[in-house]
């Protein structure tokens, strides 16, 4: 059984009109996981750890444990919890529009929202999360090198300050191509469906494509 990030990933391979081209998915809403694809086909491993990037250690320092054992992964780094924690922490000045939200109830959006309308507060800490992304990218590209990155679920929304950041920490790595770099993109889509058509796929690729797995051996 595939996790909700692959069976979505599945999707938009598929949809993909150059199947050739090494794609990584990037899903974020409960939980943050993604997919590695390469020739139109989704890597999965031994284990089906390939695509587990939420688990990537970024910073061990992190104090804050991880349901994988580890500090520092991604997972925490770039969670809605984190950011809410944060804002407890640290709330907004009366000018943010992030101050007219209760904590509890801020999510990524709201905070791209405010980061759309050039808020200092905001853009601090969508930095934070651009770097992380960066770095994340930057480490992938080294084993993997996607040509395009997809982002689906709550980082679809993200703005383009978001995407800058980006840009501009991958452009500080001199193994990757200034003139071809990685292409991002953000898939808004409803997860559910688009979790539901992958489901399907993989339904069609590992069961329906052999007959001996669902087909009565008396008929």
């Amino acid at each position: 059984v595939e996790n909700a990030g692959k069976c979505i990933s599945r999707t938009i391979v598929r949809e993909q009109p150059d199947p050739s081209r090494r794609m990584l998915v990037l899903f974020s809403s409960w939980g943050l996981s993604g997919a590695l694809a390469k020739d139109g086909r989704i890597l999965n491993g031994r284990d089906s750890l390939i695509g587990e990037i939420g688990h990537i250690m970024l910073d061990p320092s992190d104090t804050e444990p991880c349901i994988c054992g580890g500090h520092g992964c991604l997972e925490r780094l770039v969670s809605v919890a984190r950011l809410r924690k944060r804002i407890m922490a640290s709330p907004p000045p009366a000018q943010s529009p992030l101050s007219k939200i209760a904590p509890e109830e801020v999510s990524l959006r709201h905070l791209f929202f405010a980061s759309r309308q050039q808020d200092p507060y905001a853009r601090e800490y969508v930095t934070r999360l651009a770097d992380c992304f960066a770095m994340l990218l930057r480490n992938i590209a080294m084993v993997f090198n996607p040509e395009v990155v997809f982002f689906v679920g709550d980082y679809a929304g993200a703005d383009e300050f978001f995407e800058n950041r980006i840009r501009e920490n991958l452009s500080r790595c001199h193994y990757l191509a200034s003139t071809d770099p990685i292409e991002l993109r953000y898939d808004d889509r409803d997860l559910p469906l688009l979790d539901a058509q992958g489901s399907a796929i993989a339904l069609l690729e590992h069961f329906f494509t052999d007959p001996a797995i669902y087909e009565d051996e008396e008929m």
